[in-house]
């Protein structure tokens, strides 16, 4: 089940449901083939054994960046974290720990065997999502196979107060904050934080993707915990290499590659990380009629994303043009975002001849999700020198 000897792997996500199949005999045979598929398909992601996993500790390898105070703090308590972008003590604790949180792989801390144990459903695909730092396990009802539930682990879900005032709970030893359904309803969605740090944390979400909605997402939860949270304890990394495949970009940091363009905006400036997978710079002073975006002077996203392809339509108000950035194919497109400040926004897709997450490896029209960068400023040159930068960092 390969094209042009490109790995093609199933993928189910959070962001995408299964497509129905018709009842009926027809509808059950597309259905087997489909499971028997994605239990055979080389590449797929292997969650940890259930031996052995849960007592990886975080490994000894050095990240591409490991950001760390160079000198002392200036009048106002900034120190340089990065060449040319400096933070407070909140904003270096925060780069410090996503750079943990990379390192962590989420597929690694589900086990299928025990998803089938604990809930009693049957495990159909485990597939890492377009975030990076997020993983999908579905599983569907013995007896109702077209029904599914999605058990996502997110790595460097953000923590605050209002998280840790949610009700408390405890599987496997560790404790958690219990956040149901936003609606309040439990059939639904239900999700499970454990505290990472003061300001993220590692989560587990129970999201039920089926109309009938026949078991409490909460129940599923905390059985599946019970099993599984042994191994979130000390979690395994990628560079044990406990799941498959490995991504070149899965453990870059975003913050190192913005070191060019903060030197050459020749102010200070700041991070922000909003997830462990992308950062932007913030000016520490504000000045006049500056052409800023929501996500600050410039942003940068590592990520997967759908394969660009040429004659891709585009949305009415944008321009996309293709261009070359460090000898990539690059894909620009402007457009005036939903906060009315201009925008540019660079993406280059990398390795895309070796991996590639598709939701049916059958089929040659499902469009696969590749290794991403993704710059975004009010210029475009900004936005180029940023991938330039982060091209150049993943050598």
């Amino acid at each position: 089940m390969s094209d042009n000897k490109r790995t093609r792997i199933p993928r189910r996500g959070p962001w995408r449901r299964r497509r129905r199949w018709v009842a009926g005999a027809a509808g059950l045979l597309a259905l087997l083939t489909l499971v028997a598929c994605t239990s055979t398909i080389t590449g797929q992601a292997k969650p940890a054994a259930t031996s052995g996993a849960g007592g990886s500790q975080l490994s000894d390898r050095t990240p591409i960046s490991t950001p760390g105070q160079s000198a002392a703090a200036d009048s106002a308590g900034y120190t340089e974290v990065y060449p040319g972008i400096v933070a407070n003590t909140v904003q270096l604790d925060s780069v410090q720990k996503a750079a943990e949180l990379r390192r962590i792989d989420p597929c690694a801390l589900h086990d299928v065997a025990a998803a089938a144990q604990s809930t009693g459903m049957t495990p159909s695909s485990i597939m890492p999502t377009p975030k990076l730092s997020s993983c999908t396990l579905d599983v569907s009802p013995k007896d109702n196979p077209l029904d599914e539930y999605a058990l996502i682990i997110n790595v460097g879900t953000l923590f605050s107060p209002k998280v840790e005032a949610q009700e408390k709970t405890q599987h496997g030893g560790v404790d958690f904050f219990r956040i149901n359904s936003p609606i309040g309803d439990s059939s639904q969605s239900c999700t499970y934080v454990k505290k990472f740090s003061e300001r993220f944390g590692i989560d587990l979400t129970v999201s039920a993707h089926t109309s009938s909605k026949t078991k409490d997402t909460c129940q599923i939860g905390a059985a599946y915990l019970d099993a599984v949270a042994k191994y979130w304890v000390k979690p395994a990394t990628r560079a044990d290499h406990i799941s498959t495949p490995v991504l070149s970009i899965a453990e870059f940091d975003p913050c190192a590659a913005l070191s060019t363009p903060a030197k050459s905006l020749g102010r200070k400036v700041t991070p922000l990380v909003s997830e462990p997978f992308t950062c932007s710079l913030l000016p520490t002073e504000i000045v006049p009629g500056e052409k800023l975006i929501a996500s600050g002077l410039v942003q940068l996203s590592v990520h997967l994303k759908s394969e660009n392809r040429d004659g891709d339509n585009a949305p009415k108000d944008y321009k996309v043009t293709s261009v070359t950035v460090a000898g990539h194919k690059a894909r620009q497109r402007e457009f005036t975002d939903h906060h009315g400040s201009q925008k540019c926004e660079l993406a280059v897709q990398i390795d895309t001849d070796k991996v590639a997450l598709t939701a049916d490896a059958t089929s040659q029209a499902v469009r696969p999700d590749v290794q991403t960068f993704t710059a975004s400023s009010p210029d475009c040159a900004r936005s180029t020198q940023a991938l330039e930068s982060a091209l150049a960092l993943l050598g």
